[in-house]
């Protein structure tokens, strides 16, 4: 349910910047792809990713280099959704004056 919430909370705040609902989800879904596919060779930066960190949340992660304590998957997901909301809120803000 946290992952849900988070993941949601993250495609909120960059929907709003990128005024798509599309566009965040595609962002979210193909940033892992490309990294695990092996396109982009940088494991130590995906497991920050909002997927793969509540993937170590729930105890699951998707590879080894990417697993995340369980506090620090947290405090990654909590990052996540607090810049999404306040960049969302900023452009808001600055949309409307």
């Amino acid at each position: 349910m946290l992952r849900c919430m988070s993941i949601g909370i993250v495609a909120f705040g960059l929907s709003g910047l990128l005024r798509s609902s599309i566009a965040p989800l595609a962002i979210l879904i193909a940033s892992p792809m490309v990294v695990a596919t092996g396109v982009l060779q940088w494991p130590e930066g995906i497991r920050f990713l909002p997927d793969q960190a509540s993937m170590s949340l729930l105890g699951i992660p998707a590879y080894e280099v990417t697993e995340l304590p369980p506090g620090i998957a947290f405090l990654t997901l909590l990052v996540w959704a607090l810049v999404s909301i306040i960049a969302y809120w900023f452009s808001l803000v600055r949309r409307d004056s």
